[in-house]
């Protein structure tokens, strides 16, 4: 069951023998103070034994090599204590410090051993300004001027990237307004937009996708002069 897209109720996987692989109980409408997911039970995908009963003992899960990926101690349905993440060649990636389900800290690893510090698992890119000012630059955007003289309207979709160091990259139409004349003048708008606060992964700096849609729509002012 989903409500606003989001996992609620009881939740039950199986294994390809029909036998049950997982209990969890989510819900939709917790709040900051309250449990999203509750782990109820859990078998171990190679072993098959029961490894949390009633809500209690320790959550492990695997890469698609079979390596470890992660593991970490469960009580009354909630993560509890230090949780360890692997990366597919065996390495330590992070070490999370959680209490009745809330993460407290944590410690991050790169390819080099380098430590990041933390205390949200993810953390958005930031434009300078916010939202309001993010919206606000995509709407300063010059209408150009062959597309006013032949009443051309319409919305570009634009996706890009930002990068580690917050700078907009690989941009490309994702949905074209049917026009070149504002589809090239959409993405030169949003090539140009200055850099942003990059987003981060367990405190590491990382590419995040966007999209963003550009309207073009003539006011009937401009409209009613063109036609005099």
């Amino acid at each position: 069951t989903y409500i606003d897209g989001h996992k609620d109720g009881t939740w039950l996987r199986y294994f390809s023998d029909g036998s049950l692989r997982s209990k969890f109980e989510y819900n939709a409408d917790a709040g900051e103070d309250e449990p999203y997911v509750r782990y109820i039970e859990l078998y171990d995908k190679l072993s098959r034994e029961h490894i949390i009963s009633s809500g209690k003992g320790v959550y492990t899960y695997y890469h698609d090599n079979g390596e470890l990926s992660g593991k970490g101690p469960v009580s009354d349905g909630l993560k509890n204590g230090k949780w360890y993440g692997y990366k597919d060649d065996g390495s330590l990636w992070f070490i999370d410090n959680y209490i009745d389900g809330e993460l407290e800290s944590g410690i991050s690893f790169d390819e080099t051993g380098k430590q990041y510090e933390y205390t949200e698992l993810q953390v958005m890119p930031e434009y300078d300004g916010g939202q309001a000012a993010l919206l606000e630059y995509l709407g300063s955007i010059e209408y150009p001027e062959k597309a006013q003289q032949n009443d051309i309207e319409g919305t570009v979709y634009i996706d890009f990237v930002v990068d580690k160091d917050g700078y907009v990259d690989k941009l490309s139409i994702a949905r074209s307004s049917g026009s070149p004349l504002l589809d090239n003048a959409a993405l030169a708008h949003v090539k140009e937009l200055p850099q942003w606060e990059p987003g981060h992964q367990r405190g590491q700096p990382v590419r995040v996708k966007y999209a963003v849609p550009i309207r073009f729509k003539l006011t009937k002012t401009k409209k009613r002069k063109r036609n005099r």
